[in-house]
């Protein structure tokens, strides 16, 4: 006689339990969708259209290709070395604490000394975060880090620059741009953005970007006299009716030291009347700018789409003292090679300076 187990199965609790244990597990361990797409911006990934299918296929098709890219990739890249001790490391974290609470990277920020390494050779330098926004921020590493390096030392042909996770200028945007201008063949001054591989504290960052400051540096690669580089800083703002109005102030950037010297000093004053007048409505802008080079930068920027550069916060010009004219600098100009709605129109028409300009 041949005895059978008497099999039972399972019941509809022990089921909807087994379910629901599964799901649990499923959800505390696969990553939420935006963790995914934060991991997917940090590693340099661009989106060339808006539509969710055509998003899903690129995907899927650059994952495929990941492997083979990775291979052929160029893996010596420089390296740079930054070691900042505790109680300073400290007051760099407490600044990135107190962004993420109040959304914004503080205007009053510690900067701290630390000691840089780069091909063999060592520099002391004052480093602080960059930026406004948490973006420079978000991430558990890869912060953005305004660096000067003091004693006159350079990095990369640049005394003061930033490292910047690529993520924070959409990767390959700003190359773009300057390519462009390149080809074009216009002679506007555009900072030098070099991959590194960066190393805090002992804690491999991965790739950054070396961002050439607006400074001597600057001028120098691209063939300028020693002179003035402007920006605008805000004075006041207020907004009535969603109309924003804001007073703002030409600033010159490194004025300690071009006060040092007595006819850098006069031109520091002709350069700054010259744009306060701009802002005012007292002079044209013929009267201010080099009409030649801000209309190939205008151009260029309506091509790509780059409202970004056009924002007054990140307008930097040159004061040329051959031709006493402001020429315009390259800054942040945020450009993707997506199809997006935004970046398809001309910003030179909507945004303020630029509509002044006209």
């Amino acid at each position: 006689m041949r005895l059978t187990p008497n099999k039972r199965g399972l019941t509809s609790t022990e089921r909807i339990t087994i379910a629901a244990v599964s799901l649990t597990i499923l959800i505390l361990v696969f990553p939420s969708v935006s963790y995914l797409k934060n991991q997917l911006i940090h590693s340099g990934y661009v989106a060339l259209t808006t539509t969710a299918t055509t998003k899903i296929h690129q995907l899927t098709t650059d994952l495929l290709h990941a492997p083979v890219r990775w291979l052929y990739a160029n893996h010596q890249l420089p390296v740079i070395v930054v070691d900042i001790d505790y109680p300073n490391w400290k007051k760099l974290a407490d600044n990135r604490q107190q962004a993420i609470k109040q959304g914004m990277i503080p205007a009053i920020r510690a900067t701290v000394p630390a000691k840089l390494s780069f091909n063999n050779q060592n520099f002391n330098a004052d480093i602080r975060l960059q930026g406004d926004l948490l973006d420079h921020v978000s991430s558990h590493q890869r912060w953005s880090l305004k660096v000067d390096l003091k004693k006159q030392h350079a990095l990369l042909n640049s005394q003061r620059f930033a490292l910047i996770s690529p993520h924070v200028r959409i990767h390959h945007g700003p190359v773009l741009f300057a390519q462009t201008l390149q080809l074009a063949k216009f002679d506007i001054i555009s900072p030098r953005y070099t991959p590194v591989k960066v190393i805090v504290n002992g804690d491999d960052w991965g790739v950054m970007y070396h961002e050439q400051g607006f400074g001597q540096d600057l001028l120098a690669i691209h063939n300028r006299t020693e002179g003035m580089i402007l920006r605008l800083d805000l004075n006041q703002q207020q907004i009535d009716n969603k109309e924003v109005k804001r007073q703002l102030t030409p600033r010159v950037i490194q004025q300690k030291r071009i006060s040092r010297k007595l006819e850098l000093n006069y031109q520091r004053q002709l350069a700054l009347a010259l744009l306060s007048d701009f802002i005012n409505g007292n002079r044209t802008a013929s009267d201010v700018f080099d009409s030649q080079l801000l209309g190939q930068y205008l151009a260029t920027v309506d091509v790509w789409g780059a409202w970004h550069a056009l924002s007054w916060n990140n307008w930097r010009w040159y004061y040329n003292p051959h031709t006493a004219k402001l020429e315009p600098i390259q800054s942040d100009v945020a450009i993707s090679p997506g199809r997006h709605q935004m970046l398809m129109r001309p910003p030179s028409e909507q945004l303020l300076i630029s509509k002044k300009n006209a």
